[in-house]
């Protein structure tokens, strides 16, 4: 009997089971595909479309701020890219560049690739072998940007690639650093802090230089003056991750009011009045802003950023909420979706119209080449991009995929 009451009696110290983890790692679920964000990066392109319409078609100017929808799509990828690498390195520990880089290039160079031959075929009536092969390489070096910047050389027909070039130039820089920068255990404060830096030096460098014309088209297309739209997305990022991976003491007065305001998920609501504002706002900008004005440089370029990112905050947050529900309509996603493709080929129907009948397209041939437009990037999507973006994540799984990966969002255009 004593035998049999040792061996039933309960230890001294137990060990009470483990509890799951106190932060909001469970409230705030990995991004995954948000159809919403498909509805946003589709108010960009179109309006990258509407705008290119009046530019080189024969549409009205509707909107002549569209342009800003670039602003837009930098925003995305700033933000999708930064939230990927930093769920990345949570699950692994690490960040493979070699994954990144192969990712990158099965998602941007195949459609690109497929588009230059035809690019070459149609301006090939208009100049020689020789200047067409001049304006292809910067596109695919992606330097085309600080070529047209810096007025090197004619690029004819590739302009509109800066700001591919610009979105590549991130891609070199800003994975190895944060990768470095995660392999420090400083925190994400110091990433916070360089992408600050970033948008100071960039809005204050456009705003030295926006009451000067002749700046303008080095201000739109350069790197240094652009890039803050990217910083934009990767500090909203960072910013996300820290208060729902590693929120503030909420014993501090501001841990407090953070919690407060950010509560999953009623207080997020705050976040989604914010995102309607910004949704409201870039429709203004893009009716108002066009590139030709000063406050373009000075204002539109920062105001747009920032309401890009409040929309992607209030879609990423609030997932259910009406913000989200509006931006997941089957026609924004779609569009959202043939995005890249829908910008590579936006501008070659039109250019072969004016190279071939000498004029510039009225408003039913402009429509017939945005038709054309349309179906050359659901060929490309369906045909090209999609195969070769699942070939790139069946040979990069084994770098970054755990068992939650079931969705991985989208990134970039």
């Amino acid at each position: 009997m004593q035998a049999i009451r040792t061996l039933t009696r309960p230890p001294r110290n137990p060990t009470p089971p483990r509890q799951p983890d106190s932060d909001h790692r469970s409230a705030f679920p990995r991004l995954g595909h948000r159809p919403a964000l498909d509805g946003v990066r589709g108010l960009a392109i179109l309006g990258v479309l509407v705008v290119h319409t009046n530019t080189f078609g024969g549409w009205p100017n509707l909107i002549p701020g569209g342009h800003l929808g670039v602003v837009v799509f930098f925003v995305l990828s700033g933000f999708l890219i930064t939230t990927l690498l930093l769920e990345e390195y949570e699950a692994t520990g690490n960040i493979s560049l070699r994954g990144f880089y192969l990712r990158r290039a099965a998602r941007l160079l195949p459609a690109l690739l497929l588009l230059l031959p035809f690019h070459a075929l149609v301006w090939g009536f208009r100049v020689s072998p020789t200047e067409v092969a001049l304006s292809i390489l910067p596109v695919v070096l992606y330097v085309s940007n600080i070529v047209r910047a810096n007025a090197m050389i004619p690029l004819y027909g590739t302009s509109w690639t800066w700001s591919l070039a610009v979105e590549e130039q991130f891609y070199m820089g800003w994975p190895p650093l944060l990768r470095w920068l995660l392999s420090k255990r400083w925190g994400l404060w110091i990433p916070m802090l360089a992408c600050l830096a970033v948008i100071i030096f960039s809005c204050s460098f456009r705003a030295v230089y926006a009451n000067e014309p002749l700046w303008h088209g080095y201000l739109y297309y350069a790197t240094e003056s652009r890039i803050d739209g990217l910083a934009f997305g990767c500090l909203a990022a960072l910013v996300l991750w820290q208060v729902t991976r590693h929120p503030i003491d909420p014993h501090t007065r501001l841990g407090a009011a953070v919690q407060w305001c950010l509560r999953l998920p009623g207080g997020t609501r705050w976040l989604e009045i914010a995102g309607w504002l910004g949704l409201i706002w870039l429709g203004y900008s893009y009716r108002v802003y066009d590139n030709h004005l000063n406050e373009t440089f000075s204002f539109a370029f920062p105001t747009a950023a920032l309401a890009a990112v409040m929309v992607v905050l209030a879609v990423v947050t609030r997932p259910t909420g009406w913000l989200a529900r509006l931006l997941s309509n089957r026609v924004l996603v779609r569009f959202g979706m043939l995005s890249y493709g829908l910008y590579l080929w936006n501008l070659l129907p039109i250019q072969a119209w004016r190279i071939f009948y000498e004029e510039r397209p009225g408003r039913l041939a402009t429509a017939g080449c945005l038709v054309v437009t349309y179906i050359a990037a659901e060929l490309s999507f369906r045909f090209v991009e999609r195969p070769i973006i699942r070939w790139a994540k069946s040979k990069t799984k084994g770098d970054k995929q755990t068992k939650d990966d079931k969705n991985p969002p989208r990134s970039g255009r």
